[in-house]
């Protein structure tokens, strides 16, 4: 009888699994995206293969291979890993932190060039009202034949153009990456559509977003080409419309003139809340690790991994950050103290215009 027993209960174990691996999905679509991430992760210079074997993302043969694969933190991976953002991918290269190193949105640059033999620039038109803002913008990273890649010079153009603002400017740039988007398509600055809001800001403002818009573009790109589905996409958020009140707020306006700003869309308590957004943010990215200037950030035309946060622009985050600090904002928590952090960037950037001055000599 135990033996009659057993055999059947080894029978029903055995229909059990198979009734489980039939009804298994053989596409684990949760791994498949985890494949993904790591992808754009990868492509991103946040991490990096340990056995440096450069694979084809197109090819998905290959995934067997990232599963087998070890990988490495990069200064940009933990600088990625340490903002709280939706996004913070998103969020590190709209601050230049990280771009694509792999080329794999290569794509767009495809699909700009040929827009760009179609639909070429006449430069005879319009010279005349041609201002210092729109010369910025015409001078597109994708028409330079540099031996530099197109993405690292575009986070470049970026980081540069971010280390243009004031603490306040910041403040309202940041503020755009964190802000939920606008209900009933008002502007939390009284802005009723986009166009309005970047109409709102200062010009330095606008080549930043001109910029970071190109950086946008780029993730995009590569989240939905590695997702396994486009709803599994992170998005990328990237609202103007606080951008204006929350840079008069860093700019010291009263409350009452940041309420009357909003043209009554925003409760007291929204405004609280964005510009608490904005604060947070700003913190966070003032607490990134601090990276000292290195040689290689004084070089200009040769290929460049990712490190993070730049330092002007977390020193800039901190400065926006004291700036917003105040009530009904107030953040109790101040940051560490960095002057032993600003000497050492001292000397290493002395140290390396030292070296430069010998290898001129000999």
């Amino acid at each position: 009888n135990n033996n009659n027993n057993n055999n059947k209960n080894d029978s029903t174990s055995s229909s059990t699994m198979t009734s489980l691996e039939a009804e298994t999905p053989k596409d684990d679509s949760t791994w498949q995206n985890m494949l993904a991430l790591t992808k754009v992760l990868v492509a991103y210079g946040c991490l990096t293969m340990d056995n440096n074997n450069l694979l084809d993302y197109d090819d998905d043969d290959h995934n067997e291979q990232y599963e087998s694969s070890t990988f490495t933190v990069t200064e940009a991976g933990t600088s990625n890993g340490m903002i709280g953002f939706d996004n913070s991918l998103w969020c590190l290269a709209a601050m230049g932190g990280a771009w694509d190193v792999m080329n794999a949105s290569c794509k767009i640059d495809e699909f700009r060039s040929m827009m760009d033999s179609t639909f070429p620039d006449n430069d005879d038109d319009d010279d005349d009202e041609k201002d210092d803002y729109s010369q910025t913008l015409l001078s597109s990273p994708s028409s330079s034949s540099s031996s530099v890649p197109i993405p690292q010079m575009e986070a470049e153009s970026l980081i540069e153009s971010l280390r243009d603002l004031t603490p306040a400017e910041m403040a309202g740039y940041v503020s755009c990456l964190v802000s939920d988007p606008a209900r009933g398509g008002g502007g939390g600055g009284g802005a009723n559509s986009i166009v309005d809001s970047f109409h709102q800001l200062t010009k330095s403002q606008q080549v930043a977003v001109q910029h970071a818009l190109s950086s946008m573009e780029r993730l995009l790109e590569i989240q939905t080409r590695f997702s396994s589905s486009s709803s599994h996409a992170i998005k990328c958020n990237f609202e103007l419309n606080t951008a204006r009140v929350v840079t008069e707020w860093a700019s010291g306006c009263t409350w009452n003139e940041a309420l009357e700003m909003t043209n009554g869309q925003l409760a007291p308590g929204d405004l609280v809340r964005i510009l608490s957004r904005a604060l947070d943010a700003l913190r966070q990215f003032g607490n990134l690790p601090f990276r000292v200037m290195r040689k290689e950030d004084l070089e200009v035309g040769v290929t460049k991994m990712p490190l993070g946060l730049h330092p002007d622009l977390r020193r800039l985050c901190r400065d926006a950050a004291g700036c917003m600090d105040r009530y009904p904002v107030k953040d109790p928590l101040p940051f560490e103290e960095e002057e032993e952090e600003e000497e050492e960037e001292e000397e290493v950037i002395i140290a390396a215009e030292e070296e430069d001055k010998d290898d001129v000599v000999g």
